[in-house]
């Protein structure tokens, strides 16, 4: 129960109101309460009170505005492609962001007809780890992540690593689902700055369908990221690795909580620009199911 124990023990005063028998001699139907009246009030209040606060906490509400209040249906289908910074400027911050991944992944449906992942690294080329359609277990995605080893190299070619998501990721042959009209989802983990143009593909990725948020740690420009996101809201920035948790599962509630429907009703920021510069991207082959 929610409220505590309390003693009967009560003897009116001479100031309690009293209430005199009727004509006959009779005790009056009325019957003297066995507690002060103050305290069972604040008992009831503080009753009422933990009610509501658990009735809250049992409700799941959205921290963002743009997202409806619905309730999230699980195993809808939607695919999740992380795009994560191997560069040697992440040794030290690779595993927390190996954690990062697992942790999102975590929270996800997964399954072949519910949510996909598909994991790349990058610095100055692109190394694709496994696709869409690689992993069906959660177990199995969760251990490929784990097994994720640093690439290295430098610079960051952000802008050639998107470009060459939309022609080599988020593809039917790939394991996307984008023809079937299922969301595509980017996650984009970066500690610092693109040495190539990276709004020629944003562009390009959001117009397509697909939803990227842009994840900055340490020296990654926040207008970049913005530039990269699917609106300006979806960039987060960190100061370090260690501070990769606090935003995890903010960035979870979004992928989870974002529906087809919804995703048309928003209109995705676009910045048109001249074309990228033309650097150059030279792609390892992928490594095969299960050996990363």
């Amino acid at each position: 129960m929610c409220c505590t124990a309390v003693s009967t023990d009560f003897h009116p005063s001479a100031s309690s109101p009293q209430i005199a028998p009727d004509g006959k001699g009779n005790e009056p139907p009325i019957l003297t309460p066995q507690f002060p009246l103050p305290k069972l009030y604040s008992l009831l209040f503080q009753c009422m009170w933990r009610i509501i606060i658990t009735a809250r906490e049992n409700l799941t509400y959205s921290p963002y505005p743009y997202l409806s209040q619905t309730v999230v249906e699980r195993g809808e289908k939607k695919d999740v492609v992380f795009l994560i910074d191997g560069s040697d400027g992440v040794r030290s911050g690779f595993p927390l962001l190996k954690t990062f991944v697992q942790r999102v992944v975590e929270s996800l449906d997964i399954g072949r007809d519910k949510v996909r992942v598909a994991v790349a690294q990058y610095s100055n080329v692109i190394q694709p780890e496994f696709l869409l359609d690689t992993h069906e277990d959660k177990a199995d995605l969760i251990s490929a992540i784990q097994e994720l080893k640093i690439m290295g190299g430098s610079p960051l070619n952000t802008g050639a690593a998107l470009d060459y998501l939309i022609k080599n990721v988020f593809t039917v042959s790939s394991g996307s689902r984008i023809a079937e009209g299922v969301p595509q989802f980017l996650i984009l983990l970066t500690a610092d700055r693109s040495q190539d143009d990276v709004r020629r593909p944003s562009v390009v990725l959001k117009t397509s369908g697909t939803v990227p948020f842009g994840i900055g740690i340490g020296n990654a420009d926040l207008t970049e990221l913005q530039t990269i996101s699917f609106l300006p809201d979806f960039a987060i920035s960190v100061p370090d690795f260690s501070q990769l948790d606090t935003v995890q599962q903010v960035v979870s509630n979004r992928v989870i909580r974002l529906t087809k429907k919804e995703i048309e009703s928003l209109a995705p920021d676009l910045v048109f620009t001249s074309p990228s510069p033309g650097e150059k991207m030279f792609v390892s082959a992928p490594r095969p199911s299960g050996k990363i």
